[in-house]
């Protein structure tokens, strides 16, 4: 019969023996699974209904900036039929050119938005009408909408005089340095303030003055027109606050020669008689 080595410290492992707990009579083991999943169900109708409060609260046509903004607007053609908008030649002429804003322009135009509501919100008199301000991209360039409110008009009834000037010369500070021309259009509602065509111009000759004191010199002044009702920016609701609004273009064209230079190149022109005009 072997004999059994004898054990060392050196070569002696340890046992270990697990036992399980066992819970005490009378006590049931707690499930915390549904106080995780209740958590998670409080959450999600916490957003829910800040969801709802902030689409209450904004205005009509905020929302409706926010929806042009993530509506795609270039849509395929059907086969064999031109595009909305394309200039169309005769058959074996150039390619149709498309008047959609690219993604370019629509990249300026958030970017000048975004720079435009910042300087509004840094302003204490500027930062309520903040939404007031909309930018659109079109295929004349950008449209840059201050829009009056139920609670925040721009203009007083009837009245030709700016609410808030202060609004467009920090409009004038942000374009003051862009190469475009710029057109004015001033426009009102359906309701009727007497005469909307005298007034709507009145109103966007007193925004170009008030553009021109902040810097816009005259030769990128392409237009100042008064559009009255005729181009309502809720078509559906011709009598909302927001039909009456300022427009100012800036176009994707470079500006004009200065007064200066036109008059050197007049003076450079040659007469009938082969020579220089004085």
């Amino acid at each position: 019969m072997a004999s059994r080595p004898f054990r060392t410290a050196a070569n002696t492992r340890p046992v270990i023996r697990r036992r399980a707990r066992q819970a005490p009579r009378g006590v049931r083991p707690v499930n915390v699974q549904w106080k995780v999943a209740y958590a998670d169900f409080a959450t999600a109708m916490m957003a829910f209904f800040m969801l709802l409060w902030l689409i209450s609260s904004s205005e009509k046509v905020s929302l409706q900036g926010i929806a042009d903004y993530f509506t795609p607007s270039v849509a395929a053609p059907p086969a064999g039929a031109a595009a909305e908008g394309d200039v169309a030649f005769a058959s074996g002429g150039p390619e149709p050119i498309s008047l959609a804003p690219s993604d370019k322009t629509r990249a300026r135009a958030d970017a000048l938005l975004r720079d435009i509501r910042t300087a509004f919100a840094a302003d204490p008199d500027l930062a309520p009408l903040a939404d007031n301000v909309l930018l659109e991209p079109t295929a004349e360039g950008i449209h840059i909408q201050l829009t009056d409110t139920a609670l925040r008009p721009m203009f007083a009834e009837g009245s030709a005089v700016p609410l808030a000037p202060r609004a467009f010369r920090a409009v004038a500070a942000r374009i003051g340095s862009l190469p475009n021309r710029i057109a004015v259009e001033g426009h009102t509602d359906s309701t009727g303030e007497g005469d909307d065509w005298q007034l709507s111009a009145r109103r966007a000759v007193a925004v170009r003055d008030i553009l021109a004191a902040g810097g816009i010199t005259a030769d990128r002044f392409a237009a100042v027109t008064g559009r009255a009702a005729s181009q309502p920016l809720l078509p559906d609701a011709p009598a909302r606050p927001e039909n009456r609004r300022i427009t100012i273009i800036l176009l994707d064209e470079p500006p004009a020669l200065a007064p200066r230079a036109a008059r050197r190149a007049v003076q450079a022109m040659p007469s009938q008689t082969g020579n220089i005009a004085p």
